[in-house]
């Protein structure tokens, strides 16, 4: 009876999360208010760019886009990029922009990603810092709409993603992982009072990075962003997370290139936060199913056939909800997708466990506990 009962509860959990994750979710996304023009701060844009991702000119282009009365944008590149010429020619098209390419070496730590942006960094010409992954997508008024989150007791602002366009089965995964658990996951880490920083849009001021030591302390961890909300909210400030996503174009992905993404987020995971990330496999509606079952074999009188399509139905429908919220549409192949999702999920998850080590874009690195990196 005691294993039933566990069994039960462990079932009403995660049932319990997944709608609760999916409502504040619902609840969360909608579009912020826009700032009059008294409240425009000067913001540097430092965008780090490694080789040409699928949709990068698109991508790049909608900041030059941006309808903001004082804004620069400094592209960082190592040298011999091939993005070089795709920015160079979008700096020729839109010569009203203050855009300007920064060819950089510098290494201060195992963190290619804060290597890249250093030199941008401590040259950029305004207090307020933006620092935007390559592979994102902004609306014309977005900065209009960060500036109404950077309050004098905000440390950093970020953002959800939304995964966009997905093609073969790892990008039309990878867009289930972005509007599905991990949107979910960080607007409700968000409501509870746990938000967490991510850095495909990651909003502060040089003087408040000062104050934990600037950017270059970052560079021993494999999740600067991560890292640096850590480090600001133990100045006392807070973590914004707006109320609307930054788009991620994925574009084609293949399963392989989508499987080794995930492996490190889910390393990282590890790394920076092991007890949630061992609990992560309870929020599985197969866990759940399963538990499920034994519990209703035992304390109730319900048909198994009618509980397994009630609880898929339910986790499915919660699933699709939160999905066509954040990316607007839902193609045919979402259900075949969905399914295969928590097997892979569940590979995943196990690799990562039985591992520290990843490829980031061709370094190779060991992550240690705390979210220490080294190379390997």
């Amino acid at each position: 009876m005691i294993l039933a009962w566990s069994a039960f509860f462990l079932w009403a959990f995660g049932i319990g999360t997944q709608f609760l994750s999916t409502l504040i979710t619902l609840v969360c996304y909608r579009r912020s208010d826009l700032i009059d023009d008294t409240e425009i701060v000067g913001v540097s844009i430092i965008k780090p760019i490694k080789g040409i991702d699928p949709g990068f000119e698109e991508g790049v282009e909608t900041y030059f886009q941006l309808d903001y009365p004082l804004f620069e944008i400094l592209f960082c590149l190592q040298p011999g990029d091939r993005a070089q010429a795709v920015i160079e020619n979008l700096c020729r098209k839109y010569p009203f922009v203050d855009a300007n390419i920064i060819i950089s070496s510098a290494h201060i730590g195992p963190n290619p990603k804060v290597n890249n942006m250093l030199e941008a960094y401590e040259n950029a010409s305004h207090d307020t810092i933006w620092v935007s992954d390559s592979n994102t997508r902004t609306s014309r008024d977005m900065l209009h709409r960060i500036v109404t989150y950077l309050k004098p007791n905000v440390g950093v602002v970020t953002s959800v993603v939304s995964g966009r366009e997905g093609r073969l089965i790892g990008g039309r995964l990878e867009c289930l992982f972005l509007n599905g658990f991990y949107a979910r996951w960080m607007y409700f880490a968000a409501i509870i009072g746990w938000p967490f920083v991510v850095g495909k849009l990651m909003v502060f001021r040089r003087s408040t990075m000062a104050r934990i030591g600037g950017l270059s302390t970052l560079s021993r961890y494999i999740a600067e962003d991560y890292m640096a909300g850590v480090a600001i909210r133990r100045l006392g400030m807070k973590i914004a997370v707006m109320n609307e996503p930054i788009e991620q174009y994925i574009g084609p992905l293949t399963l392989q290139k989508f499987w080794s993404r995930h492996i490190r987020w889910g390393r990282i995971r590890k790394a920076q936060s092991p007890l949630t990330f061992l609990i992560e496999p309870l929020l599985s509606p197969f866990f759940g199913l399963g538990s499920g079952l034994v519990a209703i074999a035992t304390l109730f009188s319900v048909s198994p056939a009618i509980f397994f399509s009630a609880h898929l139905v339910i986790w499915l429908l919660c699933d699709m909800a939160v999905y066509i919220r954040m990316e607007h549409k839902m193609g045919w192949t979402f259900f075949f997708d969905w399914l295969i999702r928590e097997p892979v999920s569940l590979g995943i998850w196990m690799q990562s466990l039985l591992g520290s080590r990843i490829n980031w874009r061709g370094n190779d690195l060991k992550i240690l506990p705390g979210g220490l990196v080294t190379p390997r």
